[in-house]
């Protein structure tokens, strides 16, 4: 039974030492726009692994003191779905804009895309000035608002919630398939395709791709690149590419 234990003990031992923390933001850290009206609001993530939740942050200006609540979302086709965790939180009175943080105490495992939220009691008319959540003016359409059971694109900036996991060395936090701020730069992303248990990449400037556990594969810089699978070990690989424009991005795939 000691052996057991101590077995244990190692286990999670190691488990803490080999854990790195990732911070998610959408925002771009200014707080520019501040908000009215007591509506659910949420950003949405993507981890290529399991992490755990640790830490929550929030962009709020309130004159009175409020209890916010925040809310975890599963992903539902592109906007928030159900209600995976909810806690609440008491604001305390302040005479300036803020980010408030807590630290999330219960267990909560995230992979893939999920939603980070907050309902926050808000004024329900501006001209009040006491309680007001905060965004950005920079949107990232990765912001959504729900006052009465429809979930809408927040398309004037991303609220400011943010998040704090910790998971396995290289995580990527972004998806190939996320939209880019300036919908114009569509046609010069790059392209890719998996064709003949090969990768073909147009209209690049560098590329690399990782293992699950963040081991480099391999990497270059050509415009054009055709990746030879046939000698790739089954498991889960990440594609890290950068386009023309300067923006990268990070393709999930496994190798059967």
């Amino acid at each position: 039974m000691k052996r057991f234990f101590l077995l244990f003990f190692l286990l999670i031992t190691v488990l803490t030492l080999f854990s790195y923390d990732y911070y998610l933001q959408k925002d771009d850290g200014t707080f520019d726009l501040y908000w009215y009206g007591n509506v659910r609001r949420a950003v949405k993530y993507y981890l290529s692994d399991t992490c755990t939740l640790k830490v929550v942050y929030w962009g709020r200006y309130t004159k009175r003191s409020e209890t916010d609540t925040i809310l975890i979302f599963n992903d539902n086709s592109g906007i928030p779905g159900s209600t995976i965790y909810s806690d609440t939180h008491l604001v305390n009175t302040n005479s300036f804009p803020l980010l408030v943080s807590d630290t999330v105490v219960t267990q909560v495992l995230l992979c893939n895309t999920f939603y980070v939220g907050l309902f926050s009691r808000c004024q329900d008319q501006p001209s009040n000035a006491l309680a007001y959540f905060l965004s950005d003016s920079t949107p990232s359409f990765n912001s959504f608002w729900d006052s009465i059971g429809t979930w809408v694109v927040q398309r004037r900036g991303d609220y400011i919630i943010q998040a704090k996991v910790s998971g396995p060395e290289g995580i990527s936090l972004r998806l190939y398939e996320e939209n880019l701020l300036d919908e114009k730069k569509k046609d010069n992303r790059f392209n890719i395709s998996f064709e003949n248990n090969s990768i073909m990449l147009n209209n690049i400037l560098y590329f690399k791709m990782i293992d699950k556990s963040g081991r480099k594969i391999i990497e270059g810089s050509s415009k054009n690149v055709l990746i030879d699978l046939d000698n790739l070990k089954s498991g889960i690989y990440f594609l890290i590419v950068k386009d023309i424009n300067n923006k990268t991005y990070t393709k999930k795939f496994t190798k059967f």
